[in-house]
């Protein structure tokens, strides 16, 4: 796993900083204050947010398998599983480039597969989505 500064923002550890951003809504707005916010300090929300904007993956994903790794259902503010599931639908490149992590990601998922199908939670939907978004990510992988 990487070695990540937590007391370091997104735009420290990128070198990145982001000059007369206009927001032309909310969302751009939450991710600009995102990438100014430590990362030790980062909620389940705020890494769903960004990773599902493809915002600071290299850094963010590693911290997102944390949570998952406790909880494969780790929950920001839509649905249970919404943090595994932008994980999962994250940039193919980024999974490309990054084996150890994909592997890292693949036996939080096997270990958690059974929590995922027994949840009264989770409506169907979801967890269809879940099921195809790993198994089209473990094709890309192998």
């Amino acid at each position: 796993m990487l070695n990540i500064n937590r007391e370091k923002t997104l735009e420290q550890l990128g070198n990145n900083i982001w000059h007369g951003v206009v927001f032309p809504t909310e969302l751009v707005k939450k991710c600009f204050e995102l990438r100014r916010k430590k990362l030790k300090e980062f909620t389940v929300e705020d890494l769903r947010l960004m990773i599902t904007q493809n915002i600071g993956i290299n850094y963010l994903i590693p911290l997102a398998l944390e949570f998952l790794s406790n909880n494969i259902l780790s929950e920001g503010n839509i649905y249970e599983g919404d943090l595994l599931l932008s994980v999962l639908n994250s940039e193919v490149n980024f999974w490309k480039s990054h084996p150890e992590i994909w592997n890292k990601l693949y036996r939080i998922y096997m270990q958690g597969n059974g929590k995922i199908q027994i949840s009264t939670e989770i409506n169907n939907s979801i967890k269809d989505k879940i099921f195809y978004s790993f198994n089209r990510l473990s094709d890309i992988m192998t």
